[in-house]
């Protein structure tokens, strides 16, 4: 079984005493057949998560069950302690693999209406408050970014908690290409981004949207990171 494999990961991302001896009930539990699989991930949320950021695709299919459903929804919008959730997780890597293995039901039940409530889930312990396309725009993820737009048809204006949206994340960071792409994809404002960033890369979009409007406390920051 893939997921017996993660056992040794599961043991050294563990933060405390409780969550090992947790973790060592239930895959106790999973391996005396008194869990099935979908059970570990339902609970302990970490566990998905962790196979996610260790690539290992064979258990992520083991914890996913292959159908939509209740189940289904729930598991991947489960959360870990800092509020995040497998599709966070898989958004920040850039693993578009990864992230079209965790949302395979939806496609196999032609429920890809579905997606982009699933992809623009945000926790409510999530204190950031930040979809899946702010952690791939901010990390420069364009594949990622392109997926979540054109496939999964995520909010491209979504807020975090803060008011900040995924191309201002982008114009931070100086991603370019992200940057427009987002504005490709109708992003509409970005209030705090660069005056200049913005202009520079709205003037190679091909978007016939108005200028989105911005008012640049990070302007300064980004003339001397230009320098």
């Amino acid at each position: 079984m893939c997921l017996e494999s993660l056992a040794s990961s599961a043991f050294s991302d563990a933060q405390c005493v409780d969550s090992i001896r947790n973790l060592t009930i239930l895959l106790q539990q999973l391996s005396n057949g008194v869990l099935d699989s979908h059970d570990l991930a339902l609970a302990e949320p970490s566990i998905l998560r962790m196979a996610v950021r260790n690539h290992r695709i064979g258990a992520i299919a083991e914890l996913i069950p292959e159908e939509v459903g209740e189940m289904t929804t729930t598991i991947l919008q489960m959360a870990d302690t800092d509020g995040r959730t497998a599709i966070h997780e898989a958004a920040s890597q850039g693993h578009v693999e990864i992230l079209s293995r965790l949302l395979l039901p939806y496609d196999r039940s032609n429920a890809e209406d579905q997606l982009s409530s699933i992809v623009d889930f945000v926790p409510s312990e999530n204190v950031s408050g930040r979809t899946a396309l702010h952690e791939a725009s901010g990390a420069g993820h364009l594949a990622m970014v392109l997926y979540l737009l054109d496939h999964c048809h995520a909010n491209v204006d979504a807020v975090d908690n803060d008011g900040n949206t995924s191309l201002m994340f982008t114009c931070q960071q100086l991603h370019e290409r992200v940057g427009k792409t987002l504005v490709d994809r109708g992003a509409r404002y970005a209030c705090g981004i660069a005056r200049v960033y913005l202009l520079r890369i709205f003037s190679q979009s091909t978007s016939d949207l108005p200028l989105p409007t911005v008012c640049g406390p990070l302007f300064e920051r980004f003339l001397l990171r230009r320098r």
